[in-house]
Order: structure tokens, then sequence, then C-alpha cells
């Protein structure tokens, strides 16, 4: 979502804008009353097969992490 004060980029469930700090409250909820029901929830199950994937890359770093500490260890 876009700050209609300064253009900023935003995520739609933030409050204020990080660039200039506007309420955003009001905005986001209009433009969810815009969307029809069907993109809303498509938007809701992309929202949530991103962060799926966020935490799986998430823990494959930590994975890889671990296992170069081992191997670091296992090398000493």
């Amino acid at each position: 979502m876009f700050c209609p004060s300064c253009g900023g980029q935003n995520a739609v469930d933030q409050k204020f804008c990080r660039s200039c700090g506007m309420n955003l409250e009001e905005t986001a909820s209009s433009m969810l009353e815009q969307f029809p029901s069907g993109a809303v929830n498509a938007l809701d199950r992309q929202e949530k097969a991103l962060e799926r994937f966020g935490a799986l890359a998430f823990g494959g770093f930590w994975v890889v992490d671990g296992a170069a500490v081992v191997a670091l260890i296992y090398v000493i």
C-alpha cells in the first residue's frame, strides 16, 4: 500500500507510514472495502504462503549454519 500523503510504500497491516508518519488505519480499511471478497481471500492466502516460505527459508539457514559450526568443530 502506498501512503496517500507522501507516496511511500508500506505494508497493508502497518498503522503509520514509515516515511511521513501518517495514520494509515483508515486508508487500509477503505482499501479492503473496495476489494471483492475473493480478492481479499486470495491476498490472505498469498500472505500466509509467504510467511510459510520465510519460516522455511529461515529454518534452512539455521540448518546450514549449524552444519557449518559442526564441521568447523570437527576440523579443529
